[in-house]
Formats: structure tokens, C-alpha cells, sequence
């Protein structure tokens, strides 16, 4: 099993300035095939439980899919898996933007760094020349001239993941970025970079990769390029970016304002939205192989910061997580709020939460001015701007929240938790009070927490969708029919579905493949069985290849009950259960997908039973012997 995988594992000793290239073992490729399943063996062997998420030994695991440096369109991922310094969980995170593709032509499938550097470093790869290079320089820098520095001392032909302040202060929310455009980390990969005083990777690879049948290759990738093409909403995508998938449910990410108040229920992003769309230039940035583009440069036509550009990550930041959170009507600041996130290494959508979660406190009197110093927390652009500041800083309130939601809760008090919507000390995404879907039910039940780690790959992120139409998408993700009785019999079981969700991640995510809508909608299972087949040579069912993104899903949650996790963190905010969302003169509760019927806590906790028992799990949320038996997993 050669083609395509680069062949090695490359690891980096920090400390003691080491460098060792190791084969990628055959047994390896057989037992968990790549991408995240040989991650998380990776993790289960590396990651000592019980570590502090910041000890130089929490090691970082990058890895490459097993179909990432062909032509498949958005085969692109690379993953890093870690202890995540926010909240203690063992989880992946994935950036694109052309790492993993130099990293495996490169030569390499997995890189495995440990350790902690007395002085500032960056790893550099150029094939099969590694070393460490001296980072003094760029210490103290943004992600935007640092990834500047190094394209200018290496060319821009080689790809540069890097940390900003946030991670050199060991903010816990911060991350890193790709080629300044790509996140990488959420849950504070840049906090752990900067613990190893490691500012960067760079990476360039010229050896290429090979697949096993060209010309079947070829044919398969053929009609998923053109289907790409022809995707009616291809154009709006490329326009809106990520913004496109929140485009409806603002009030889904926004739990302390009632936004209504300035928009129509369900109108504040697209009314925002469009016209920020109106005050930007805009250009797009593609990740290799993607015919999308979801990444932006822009300039702010107008406004305060008028002629301002930035690279970003997301274009929705500007119009979602900062214009609409903090009431910006200049969109131009909504521009620089972004810019100044994205160069500093903090995670937009966590820090606009967490400044959002500390106004409200203030509004309620839980923080006093004693607390802020004086500063009075306002929803507006000049609060945000100042606390981003803090926060990547350690000045001020901004240390209190730099250190995360769960610290914040300890700081504040028993009343402050009341208000906080995270699970697993990670801030939620989706609320189900407006729309319950497999997205909301992930959030409780995988062991990252509040972020769910699927989006775009359920149907069931837009609501309505008949039965017909479920049952059409667990076909194409290969859920057997005597499973299909269990999840739409006598109604739609989301705990159920989402378990099959997952499995489907799973296997796209060893295989590498983006799980953007525009991208995943194209591939069913049958398909990437083939063209696993045709890219290896080896000859798998499509079932075996299910049973593998089952396999790695079982071994996160065993990796993560090494570290105290049970049943008790699968939890919720309880407000959801307590309280409607209220919406002008209308209030939602959390009901079940087709918003028939209200959710008690026991509804609940039996969707949570029906998860593990459709996973194989006992009670307590713990696989099984017989289970690991099956998936050849340790006991």
C-alpha cells in the first residue's frame, strides 16, 4: 500500500533540537488507514493522560489524508490533533490552504512535534532537509508579518502555518492560521505553539505522490469536477463563503441579545450580510484542488477604515460574529475587528463570544467596574476593540477571559455560569431552541464539546427536510437498511442519526476530503470507496470503509475517557430546557426536527441512551468490550 501516502512520519524534539524520519508502517496503513485514523492511534500512544494541555509534553500530531496532494477536488485537509489547552479535551482540529499538500510532497503523512524550545523557533521542511530556525525576530510579531518574513526568506511557494501574540501569550482560545488565511486550532493550538516557543512551520515539498490507476482515477474525478461546476449555488458560496451556511439563524450563535429588537426573526444576517457584501472588495482564495474558493482578500470600501485589507479566514466574521454581536453599523470596523483577530491568533467565533458573554455579565451586575478597571462594557465596536487587545495582551479583564469560559465561571461565580452557553467548556454553536438538527445533537455527545465538528455534511442543517430526503442522504453515507428502521421509525431519532454523521466524517476525514456543503455533497460513500481503491490499489467494500470512520470516532472517546470524561460532560446549557428563545412576539422551544413536540429533560437523556446504544456504548457513554472487540480497538 504505497500510493498515495508519503510514506513517513516525521518527528521534531523541540528540547533537545532533534529530528527523526520514521516508515510508515504497513501495519499502521492496515489497522486504521490514515488521515485521523492513524492520528488518534498516534494520540493514543503519545498523549500521557492527565497531562497539563501546556506541559512540553502534550505533543502536536499533524496529519495528512490519504487523498490529499491528488486531484480530487478538496482533498486539501490537514489536521492537528492535541490536548486542547481550552478545555482539557483531546480533539482535531483542520486547516487547508496547501499545508497538508507540501507536507506530503514532502514525504511525509504525519508530523509529530514535542517538546519546548528555550528560545523561539520555527520548524522548517523542505523534503528531506529539517531543521530549527531561529524565531527571535519574529517573536512578538502578527501571524500577517511573520507569514510575510518567511515567504520573503523562502518563497512563496512554500506554505506557513503561524501564531500571532494570542499564542505567545498563551491566550487558550488562540490558533494559528495557514498561509494567513486557513485556521488551524480552535481550542488553543496557538496557545500550545507558544508554550513550545514555536512560532511557525514551514513547509515545501517537490517529491509528489502517485496513485495506483491513473486512468480509473481520472474517471472518477471527472464528473465530481464537473457536478462542482454546475452547482447551482456555486456562485452565492463563492460570494458569501462560510457566511452562505449561517445565512438564516443568526439568533442560533447569538444567546445574549434578543436580536430582534433591530431585525425581523430570522433576517439579521442576510439584511447585515448583503449589505456588507455591498461595502467590500473581495477577492477569493481557493484551497489546491477546490473549484470554491471560501476564503477572502478584501478592502473596506468606506467607513472608518476605509481602504483597510485583510486576508480573512471568514468572511462571516466580519458580517456575523463581530457586525451583528456588537451592533457595528460602520461595516468597515467590522472589517478591522476581523484583520485584528486573525494577525493577533484569536479564534473569532470564541472571542466574540466570550466579550459578548462578559457585556452581558456587566449588563446583570455580575461584573463590577472593579473587575473591568474602569472600562465600561458597552455593545459596541469600541468594547470589542479594546478587549481583543486585552485579551491577546493579559491586560486588564482581557487576562480573566484569555484564560476560558470554565475560568471565567470559577472567577465569577456560581450566578455567572447561568449565562454561559458552552458544553465541555467550549462555546456552543447551534442552539436547538431554533432549529434541532444533528449539529446541535454533536455538540452534547462528542467529546469536543460545543463546536460541532460536522457542519455542512447533515441535511439536517436546513430544517424541513422530509423523510424521503433523510433517508436519501443515509444511502448515500452507507447506513444499512436494518439500521435506517431505528433512526425514521416512528419518527426521526437525531441521537441515532447523528452517529452515522459521524462515521461519514470520519471517513472523509481519512481520506482528507473538505466537508464544505459545496464540496461534500458531491462524494457518497461508494464513491470515495472507489476512489480509495483506485488510489491504493487495495480493494475495500464500501461497508469496511464505514466501519473505519467508526473506528476512529470509538478511539477519540476512548483517548478522551482516559482523561475523566463519562456520561456527566455529554451535558447542555439547561436553559435550553428551561427557557424559550424569544424572537419579537414569538418563542421557540427545543422540540424535535419537525418542531412537533417539546423536549422534557428525560426526552433528552433518552436521546443520549439511544446515541450510545446505537454507538455500541454502555450507559455511562463507554464503548463496550464486545464493541472494541469488533472494531479491533484495545479494551
Amino acid at each position: 500500500m504505497d500510493e498515495p501516502y508519503g510514506g513517513n512520519i516525521l518527528y521534531v524534539d523541540l528540547k533537545e533540537g532533534s529530528v527523526k524520519k520514521e516508515e510508515l508502517k504497513e501495519s499502521l496503513k492496515k489497522e486504521f488507514l490514515g488521515g485521523w485514523g492513524i492520528q488518534f492511534k498516534l494520540a493514543y500512544d503519545l498523549i500521557k493522560p492527565g497531562i497539563d494541555p501546556l506541559s512540553p509534553q502534550n505533543p502536536i500530531i499533524y496529519g495528512t489524508g490519504i487523498l490529499v496532494g491528488t486531484s480530487v477536488p478538496g482533498a486539501t485537509k490537514m489536521f492537528a490533533v492535541y490536548k486542547a489547552p481550552l478545555n482539557g479535551v483531546v480533539a482535531p482540529a483542520a486547516g487547508g490552504l496547501g499545508l497538508a499538500h507540501q507536507l506530503k510532497y514532502a514525504g511525509y503523512d504525519y508530523l509529530v512535534i514535542t517538546g519546548k524550545s528555550e528560545e523561539p523557533v520555527y520548524i522548517k521542511i523542505f523534503d528531506d532537509d529539517v531543521e530549527l530556525g531561529d524565531a527571535s525576530h519574529l517573536w512578538g510579531k502578527g501571524i500577517r508579518h511573520t507569514t510575510d518574513e518567511l515567504w520573503k526568506q523562502f518563497g512563496h511557494d512554500c506554505a506557513v502555518q503561524a501564531i500571532g501574540q494570542a499564542g505567545e501569550n498563551l491566550v487558550r482560545f488562540s490558533f494559528s492560521l495557514i498561509n494567513k488565511a486557513s485556521t488551524l486550532g480552535k481550542g488553543g493550538l496557538g496557545a500550545l505553539m507558544g508554550s513550545k516557543k514555536l512560532k511557525a512551520v514551514v513547509v515545501k515539498g517537490t517529491k509528489g505522490i502517485r496513485v495506483a490507476n491513473k486512468k480509473k482515477f481520472r474517471q472518477l474525478i471527472n464528473p465530481i469536477i464537473e457536478n462542482i461546476r454546475q452547482w447551482p449555488d456555486r456562485e452565492r458560496w463563492s460570494r458569501q463563503g462560510s457566511m452562505y451556511a449561517w445565512g438564516s439563524f443568526p439568533e442560533i450563535t447569538y444567546p445574549y441579545k434578543n436580536w430582534s429588537e433591530l431585525y425581523p426573526p430570522g433576517q439579521a444576517n442576510k439584511l447585515y450580510g448583503i449589505k456588507v457584501l455591498e461595502k467590500v472588495k473581495r477577492s477569493n482564495i481557493a484551497c489546491p484542488t477546490c473549484p470554491i474558493g471560501c476564503k477572502f482578500k478584501m478592502e473596506a470600501m468606506d467607513g472608518e477604515y476605509k481602504g483597510l485589507k485583510a486576508t480573512m479566514a471568514h468572511f462571516g466574521g466580519v458580517a456575523v460574529f463581530w457586525g451583528i454581536r456588537f451592533d457595528l453599523q460602520d461595516y468597515s470596523r467590522g472589517v478591522k475587528l476581523e484583520e485584528m483577530a486573525n494577525d493577533y491568533g484569536l479564534e473569532t467565533v470564541t472571542t466574540s463570544a466570550i466579550i459578548d458573554y462578559a457585556i452581558d455579565l456587566y449588563e446583570r451586575g455580575i461584573i463590577s467596574d472593579d473587575v473591568t478597571e474602569g472600562l465600561e462594557l458597552m455593545r459596541n465596536f469600541e468594547t470589542a476593540k479594546t478587549l481583543v487587545e486585552q485579551i491577546t495582551n493579559r491586560q486588564g479583564l482581557g487576562n480573566i477571559l484569555a484564560e476560558g469560559w470554565l475560568s471565567c465561571i470559577r472567577r465569577f461565580g456560581e450566578e455567572a455560569e447561568k449565562y454561559a452557553f458552552i458544553i465541555k467548556g467550549l462555546d456552543v454553536l447551534s442552539d436547538p431552541r431554533m432549529i434541532f438538527n444533528s449539529e446541535c445533537f454533536e455538540q452534547i455527545v462528542n467529546p469536543r464539546g460545543g463546536f460541532h465538528v460536522v457542519p455542512a455534511l447533515s441535511p439536517t442543517m436546513v430544517p424541513g427536510r422530509t423523510p424521503d430526503k433523510l433517508m436519501r442522504h443515509c444511502n448515500r453515507i452507507g447506513v444499512p437498511e436494518d439500521r435506517m428502521t431505528n433512526i425514521f421509525q416512528p419518527e426521526l431519532n437525531m441521537a441515532r442519526f447523528t452517529k452515522w454523521i459521524e462515521d461519514w466524517y470520519g471517513v472523509m476525514n481519512i481520506l482528507g476530503i473538505c466537508f464544505r456543503h459545496p464540496i461534500a455533497v458531491n462524494y457518497n460513500l461508494n464513491t470515495v470507496t472507489e476512489l480509495f481503491t483506485a488510489a491504493t490499489g487495495v480493494e475495500i467494500t464500501a461497508r469496511e470503509l464505514l466501519r473505519f470512520g467508526e473506528k476512529i470516532n470509538n478511539l477519540q472517546r476512548i483517548i478522551n475517557i482516559r482523561e475523566g470524561f463519562s456520561r456527566k460532560d455529554d451535558s447542555y446549557p439547561q436553559k435550553w430546557l428551561e427557557e424559550p428563545l424569544k424572537l419579537g412576539n414569538m418563542e421557540f422551544w427545543w422540540k424535535d426536527y419537525y418542531m412537533t413536540k417539546q423536549y422534557t429533560k428525560a426526552d433528552v437523556e433518552k436521546l443520549i441512551d439511544d446515541y450510545y446504544d446505537e454507538r455500541g456504548w454502555d450507559k455511562n457513554g463507554i464503548p463496550t468490550k464486545e464493541k472494541l472487540k469488533e472494531l479491533g480497538l484495545p479494551p
